[in-house]
């Protein structure tokens, strides 16, 4: 399917965008997760994932993919027995001191699957915690859905399909892309927009032009199965744009990309213009790719703006 939604940056060839960085987490709380047999989990998503929230309440919650806020930070998931999220993630409301925090903890790596949950309350901030070890224990679990599409039907709602099971319902959980942290990465806060559905299927008629991010949770008899991949309805916005002159005669210009978090099968064309202000049919077109670089085209030197358009392929 191809979305009809694009996406336009701009960039003046004597600049460059960058995010500013933290060096340092706020609320990260970090613990050790281990097998039943007494061994580190040194598995990593999409074997291993977890859920975390606060004071049980399952509307919002935070994925293994939350960002860090501390910039070089190892993953939520490290292969290494270790496991934690940034706690500052969390907004509307934001952690407070007496919230409890939660992580449900799944591995599927093992014969059968096993899981387990680690509660903890926050006592101040900042947040001075000792790490203890989450041992899972094995469970006989709802398999993650598999198979999740999203199809923009022509009312412009979302209708999100799975593969169900049996005696199984679903939780629809939906990420705002564009809801930042402050150094520009998504916040990836998911709130649960349906919930206990019987079946493969769920609408999302909010009629919303941003960008979201869905994953679907499937539970039986209070034991929830770990998440399904992510699906999203619009693509992300290309970041850290950069261009330099590559070479002076002929001239040629290079210009990269970040490509946007979690996507995938994305196309990207660029367009040149002297001046802003002008629609994205008139400008010049100068190449595309589905890379996260482009070189090598000729042109006049001297001030150039460059428009990206990204598109579903």
């Amino acid at each position: 399917m191809i979305l009809n939604r694009f996406f336009f940056l701009v960039l003046c060839l004597q600049a460059s965008l960058a995010f500013a960085q933290v060096e340092h987490d706020f609320l990260y709380f970090k613990n050790f997760v281990r097998h039943a047999d007494g061994t580190l989990c040194t598995h990593t998503p999409p074997q291993a994932s977890f859920v975390a929230y606060l004071n049980n309440d399952l509307r919002k919650i935070l994925l293994e993919n939350a960002p860090r806020w501390e910039s070089g930070g190892d993953p939520n998931i490290t292969g290494m027995g270790v496991f934690g999220v940034e706690l500052g993630n969390f907004i509307h409301p934001a952690v407070m001191v007496g919230d409890s925090v939660s992580f449900r903890f799944t591995c599927l790596a093992k014969e059968s699957a096993e899981q387990g949950v680690l509660s903890a309350q926050i006592t101040g901030i900042p947040f001075y915690y000792f790490p203890t070890t989450l041992y899972l224990q094995p469970q006989i679990l709802p398999d993650p859905p598999e198979q999740l599409s999203l199809l923009i039907d022509p009312n412009g709602y979302r209708v999100l399909t799975w593969n169900f099971q049996a005696n199984t319902h679903y939780d629809v959980y939906r990420c705002d892309i564009a809801d930042t942290v402050f150094q520009g990465q998504s916040r990836r806060l998911y709130e649960r927009i349906g919930e206990n559905i019987m079946g493969g299927q769920f609408c999302d008629t909010s009629l919303s032009t941003r960008a979201h991010t869905y994953v679907v949770i499937p539970h039986q008899s209070g034991k929830y199965g770990p998440h399904s991949t992510e699906v999203t309805d619009f693509p992300d916005t290309p970041q850290q744009v950069e261009a330099a002159v590559a070479y002076a005669n002929p001239y040629r210009v290079a210009i990269t990309w970040m490509m946007p978090g979690m996507s995938t099968d994305l196309y990207f064309a660029i367009y040149r213009s002297q001046q802003s202000g002008f629609a994205i049919d008139s400008l010049s077109w100068i190449g595309g790719n589905a890379r996260y670089v482009l070189v090598g085209f000729t042109g006049s030197g001297g001030p150039n703006l460059f428009f990206i358009r990204v598109r579903g392929l």
